[in-house]
C-alpha cells in the first residue's frame, strides 16, 4: 500500500549512517554519514528520497530511480572516497532489504543483452 501525497508527511527523519549510501524505509530516510560534506550531492539525494513513495514498489519509484540526476562530479569523489559504500549500494538485496527497483532495472538490463545477443547470433546465421 501506497501513502498518498496528502498523507505523506512534509519531512521524513534524517538520520546519518555510515553502512549505506541512501535509502529509505517506513521509518525515515538513510544517508552516509559522510555525505553533508558534498553539498550538491546531499541535497540531490535527500530530494529524490523525498521523492520516493513510502509502501512498496510502484512505477513512480521506477522512473524515479531511472532518471538518476545526481551531480556528477561531487558523486565521483564520494565514489572516490567510499567504494565499498557505493559498490554496497548496487547490490539489490542486502541487509537492508530488498530493492525492487534496482532488481527489476537489472532483469531489465539482462534481457536487454540476452535480446541483442540471439539478434546479432540469428543475423550472423540467417543473412551473412
Amino acid at each position: 500500500m501506497c501513502i498518498s501525497e496528502s498523507q505523506r508527511p512534509s519531512q521524513q527523519k534524517i538520520t546519518y549512517v555510515k553502512d549505506a549510501f541512501a535509502y529509505m524505509d517506513k521509518d525515515g530516510i538513510y544517508l552516509h554519514e559522510d555525505l553533508p560534506n558534498y553539498p550538491a550531492l546531499h541535497r540531490a539525494i535527500l530530494g529524490h528520497e523525498n521523492d520516493h513513495q513510502q509502501g512498496g514498489f510502484t512505477v513512480k519509484d521506477l522512473l524515479l530511480d531511472l532518471k538518476g540526476g545526481l551531480p556528477k562530479e561531487e558523486l565521483k569523489a564520494f565514489k572516490k572516497a567510499h567504494p565499498w559504500v557505493v559498490l554496497r549500494m548496487m547490490s539489490p538485496i542486502n541487509k537492508f532489504g530488498t530493492n525492487y527497483n534496482l532488481l527489476i532495472i537489472y532483469i531489465l538490463l539482462i534481457g536487454l543483452v540476452y535480446g541483442t545477443m540471439r539478434l546479432v547470433l540469428w543475423i550472423g546465421a540467417n543473412l551473412l
